[in-house]
């Protein structure tokens, strides 16, 4: 289902309607209006234009025809059309693509977000052999590579960050979904009134205002939690925290009953408090939580050795001590995002090297940090570092040696010293290298390599020459992103890319501040 742009999208519906007539001046501006609502999908536009060039030309019958669009037999027979491609889709893809829709439309949704929610709801069985995370990542791929869900957006990795449905197929899921039953809203009691317990008064279904709820019941439906906390004291949707506590972070009663709660989300805002709190330790009972994300508070150790959330595969966090107790209560994180504001919380930062199944490795940090000290996990493919003060040449060896590394973002002040390792045994596997910072004070030895890499990016970089990369080395390089550089990183890549094209024989793509470049164009001087 490819899409058109308006201008195209206006031009084919004209052609249908007028058959290469000109189009009467008074009529453009709705028929424009026409065009944008079929959403740049030529089946649509062909049928909506046959149909008008069959009425009336006139302002009054083709604004009609815009305001009861969807009801018209034209867009009716489009429907009747598309449904073949949802109906010849596996029962497993089918069942996402209409949780899909009740969610997101072309305007898009986040696509982890999607794929989590997917896997909490359970509205898909794992394939054999397979963890939930990588099965239900292959339906909604499966459904992408269909062209049944449309990308909308990419990340600098190239994988798809937000995607969304056409209004045709949204239409389509839409009258699917109601035809079968597939989404039953429980209802609870609330305290004003008797409303939904997975919305409330809140506009998305994905958030649960838990301070609302009376009924236990809802323990049992429970999967997603959002708590915010406007100032130390005091709850938004007027539920007050204790007043004597002022190192441990009160929950409202309610989440410590919900025993199949799986995504938790609470922030504080510290701006009227300095001081960390702690959450409750009945935390550690909630032995369902996949995914944790706190700011303004931090995750304590257990009172028991115990307890541990074995199924939690996600933290995110502000200011978290990675204290040995804490480490031992969630070995299954494979995401860990950790920022720092101070110094006095990343004393215990080499636990890191004990997370044995981390994937995923964020970093923001305060100051220069002594990171070539800390032992990364070998299962560790992602790693963002993002630091205030400088990065040397030694830390960025110690990533080098990280034996699984495929992505590597790395942002600093500065970077600073002399590259003096080459060899295969450094980013042994590194596909995509994010750099951004001032690369005045840094060198590299001649003939420097990462061989495998695939992706380069370069933002606000500053100061680097390329030209003292190994071009042979880099020939498995197929683009290279530069967005806010200076005019010497620029230069030097242009020449460097020429040389990197000379060993390639498939195409290369090389983009300046998001523009596509041919470097054959481009002056190479320095």
């Amino acid at each position: 289902m490819s899409v058109l742009d308006e201008e195209s999208s206006w031009h084919l519906l004209r052609e249908s309607i007028f058959d290469g007539q000109q189009c009467p001046s008074e009529l453009e501006r709705i028929g424009r209006q026409i065009a944008k609502k079929c959403a740049g999908l030529p089946l649509t536009l062909v049928s909506v234009g046959e149909e008008l060039s069959r009425s009336v030309q006139s302002i009054e019958v083709w604004d009609k025809f815009v305001e009861n669009m969807k009801k018209t037999v034209a867009y009716q027979n489009c429907l009747k059309r598309v449904s073949p491609s949802y109906n010849d889709l596996p029962i497993e893809c089918k069942l996402c693509l209409l949780y899909f829709s009740r969610f997101c439309d072309s305007t898009g949704m986040d696509m982890e977000d999607l794929v989590t929610r997917l896997m909490l709801e359970g509205i898909v069985e794992p394939i054999l052999h397979h963890t939930m995370e990588d099965s239900t990542h292959y339906y909604v791929k499966f459904l992408i590579d269909e062209s049944v869900v449309l990308v909308l957006e990419r990340d600098e990795n190239g994988e798809v960050k937000t995607c969304g449905l056409h209004d045709l197929m949204h239409d389509l899921c839409l009258r699917e979904s109601d035809s079968e039953n597939f989404v039953l809203i429980p209802r609870t009691t609330y305290y004003f009134g008797n409303l939904c317990c997975m919305c409330g008064s809140m506009s998305s279904l994905e958030r649960m205002d838990i301070s609302h709820i009376v009924s236990s019941k809802v323990s049992t439906i429970a999967r997603r939690a959002f708590i915010y906390k406007r100032k130390v004291n005091s709850f938004v949707s007027k539920v007050q925290a204790d007043e004597s506590s002022v190192h441990d972070f009160v929950l409202p009663l309610p989440i410590l009953r919900f025993w199949n709660l799986q995504v938790l989300h609470v922030r504080v805002d510290m701006s009227t408090s300095n001081e960390l709190l702690n959450l409750p330790n009945e935390i550690w009972e909630m032995h369902q939580l996949r995914e944790l994300f706190i700011k303004g508070v931090v995750l304590h150790k257990p009172r028991k050795n115990s307890m541990v959330l074995e199924q939690l595969e996600t933290l995110c966090a502000d200011s978290q001590r990675l204290e040995d107790e804490v480490v031992k209560g969630i070995p299954n994180v494979k995401r860990l995002a950790l920022y720092y504001e101070d110094v006095l919380s990343l004393d215990l930062l080499n636990n890191v090297a004990t997370f044995l199944k981390l994937e995923s490795l964020i970093l923001d940090l305060p100051c220069e940090v002594a990171l070539e000290n800390i032992f990364f996990p070998k299962s560790l493919k992602k790693l963002s570092i993002s630091c205030k003060e400088d990065i040397t040449a030694q830390q960025i060896v110690t990533f080098g040696s990280i034996p699984n590394l495929k992505i590597l973002k790395l942002k600093g002040r500065a970077f600073v010293g002399k590259w003096s390792s080459t060899g295969e045994k450094y980013f042994p596997n590194l596909e995509v290298l994010v750099l951004q910072g001032n690369w005045g004070q840094f060198s590299f030895e001649e003939r420097f390599a990462i061989r495998y890499l695939d992706k380069l990016v370069l933002q606000d970089v500053t100061g680097l020459k390329l030209t003292s990369f190994d071009a042979w080395s880099f020939r498995r390089l197929s683009s290279v992103h530069l967005n806010g550089c200076d005019e010497l990183v620029i230069k030097s890549a242009i020449r460097f890319v020429k040389n990197v094209i000379l060993f390639r024989n498939n195409s290369f793509q090389f983009y300046v501040n998001e523009q596509l470049v041919h470097v054959d164009d481009e002056e190479d001087s320095e």
